[in-house]
């Protein structure tokens, strides 16, 4: 990839990000990087190209870790989505306006939500088979529960700018927000390990460092 390029992504990024992809233009982009809008549609023709290449250019080594088999190995499987969307923010920003912008991002879209979708459903039924979670209050719950939590991953990011959040606690916002609709579902095993080995760190470092600022 040219250094002209690479920075044109780079900026188209960042922009639609910070602005939103209905608040950029090819002009903008241009403005940006300090060249003619010409020196931009070179590359990319249209906006809705440059977007697409974003994306696609974005998630070539992108793979789920494996199925987890217990709730450390599911709570790190969090962490490394909450990275994904950290890193592509722009994108999940515009998720739903994304499969209309390029047939190549909805395929994109698909194949994801399809392994996901099979990632956390097989957690699940993992989880169920060590006495972590408890079974199925009626039958195809688990299908709809790993609806409900995908939804709440996908449209974690925007919610928080409505919110106004801070980023820089985004992960521990994205854990908590997770397990809050996983923990009614743990057995008191589940629940020994979540609160024992996965929450007591995010919560012990919070209270760390409130006490940290009174002491300043």
């Amino acid at each position: 990839m040219s250094d002209r390029r690479a920075m044109i992504l780079e900026t188209a990024r960042r922009l639609f990000g910070e602005r939103g992809y209905n608040g950029v233009s090819m002009r903008d982009i241009a403005g940006e990087l300090g060249c003619s809008v010409g020196n931009v549609t070179y590359y990319f023709k249209k906006k809705e190209e440059l977007m697409e290449a974003c994306v696609l250019e974005q998630s070539q080594n992108y793979h789920l870790p494996p199925t987890p088999a217990n709730l450390i190995q599911l709570n790190q499987l969090f962490l490394y989505i909450c990275g994904e969307i950290q890193g592509k923010i722009y994108y999940f920003y515009h998720y739903t306006q994304m499969a209309q912008i390029s047939r190549r991002i909805e395929e994109l879209q698909r194949a994801y939500t399809r392994d996901l979708y099979l990632t956390l459903k097989g957690a699940f039924d993992n989880l169920r088979e060590t006495g972590d979670m408890e079974k199925e209050a009626y039958a195809g719950e688990t299908e709809y529960f790993v609806q409900s939590l995908m939804t709440a991953m996908t449209y974690w990011a925007p919610h928080n700018a409505v919110l106004e959040k801070k980023q820089e606690n985004g992960s521990k916002d994205f854990l908590l927000c997770m397990w809050s609709l996983i923990a009614p579902r743990l057995t008191e095993k589940g629940e020994a390990v979540l609160n024992g080995r996965i929450l007591k760190k995010w919560l012990g470092k919070e209270k760390r460092e409130q006490k940290e600022n009174l002491n300043v």
